[in-house]
């Protein structure tokens, strides 16, 4: 991975062992950076689809969460289900454009340039809608501008 700044990734090994690292729960807390969460989902994305991805990122976000937390109480209050499922979804419409031909990492690096700024979410969701209590337990659709199709 590069130290640059921007995460970008020199082979499917080192992207592997982030994945690994996240699903040991070895990642820490400081060191799990936007692009981090984004790599993660991708390689979900590739390997289990959509549903599969998303019950994986949600799984281990809470346990990173738990973690990094102490509590499960406190995990479950600074998780939201809809920032969750709105990166998956947007990160699958965008896999779903790129060329299956090429391997996975080649796929990822210029995602994670694409989508490297976090506050894009603001332009399809509102802060009201964001911070509301059900955005924290269920996806909701975003309320400024629709998703692309992740199908």
């Amino acid at each position: 991975m590069s130290g640059t700044g921007a995460l970008r990734f020199a082979d499917a090994a080192e992207l592997q062992a982030l994945v690994d690292a996240f699903e040991r729960g070895e990642v820490p807390a400081g060191g799990f950076s936007h692009q981090a969460h984004l790599a993660v989902a991708l390689a979900y994305l590739d390997r289990y689809g959509l549903d599969g991805a998303t019950q994986r990122v949600r799984e281990g976000l809470l346990h990173f969460l738990r973690r990094a937390l102490g509590d499960d109480v406190a995990a479950q209050v600074k998780y939201r289900e809809t920032i969750t499922v709105f990166w998956v979804r947007l990160l699958a419409a965008a896999l779903a454009d790129s060329d299956p031909a090429l391997p996975l990492v080649e796929r990822v690096n210029p995602l994670l340039e694409r989508f490297r700024d976090s506050s894009l979410i603001h332009r399809y969701y509102s802060a009201a809608r964001l911070d509301s209590a059900a955005a924290r337990s269920t996806f909701l659709e975003p309320d400024l501008r629709p998703l692309p199709d992740a199908s």
